[in-house]
């Protein structure tokens, strides 16, 4: 058998080995100690920011709930509205159609006047032209006729109504 004898030096080495030993391991715990302690703070941040996320969340789902039961209502408004303005719509189409005839009407009768106009024309511009060769003797003539024949009479009016 052998036998370990420990001098003094020999134990004072293993005592500073020993405490190097446990300061080695003892920073390397707290660094550890130090490491989970940051972890576990920024967890509990998490879990506060996620719970603050999830209220939030929350309202936001309320409130998308009420604006969507609001759309719900204007769809139906616009449907009811849709309902209505189509039959608007049926009878413009109708007043349209009727309004078409009227105008089909009156374009007829304007091409009757105006086709009677230009044959009316003619006449008009000789009695035009008849009227301007008249002169004041003529004018005189006939204001000295006591009683004017009718057709005298007929013609003058038309004079008349010609210089007006």
């Amino acid at each position: 058998k052998r036998y370990n004898y420990t001098t003094p030096k020999s134990f004072l080495e293993l005592i500073d080995f020993y405490k190097k030993l446990f300061k080695k391991q003892s920073d390397h715990l707290y660094e550890q100690i130090q490491r989970l302690d940051k972890g576990i703070a920024t967890l509990v941040k998490t879990a506060k920011d996620v719970s603050s996320l999830k209220e939030d969340l929350i309202k936001k789902l309320e409130i998308v709930e009420e604006k969507k039961v609001a759309a719900n209502i204007l769809i139906e408004q616009c449907g009811k509205e849709r309902v209505k303005v189509d039959a608007e719509k049926a009878v413009a189409m109708e007043e349209k159609q009727k309004a078409e005839v009227v105008l089909n009407r009156a374009n007829a009768i304007k091409a009757e006047c105006q086709e009677t106009l230009d044959k009316a024309m003619p006449a008009l511009e000789a009695a035009k032209n008849a009227v301007e060769c008249l002169t004041k003797n003529a004018l005189t003539e006939l204001k000295a006729l006591k009683t004017p024949d009718a057709k005298i009479l007929d013609v003058t009016k038309a004079v008349l109504i010609l210089k007006e």
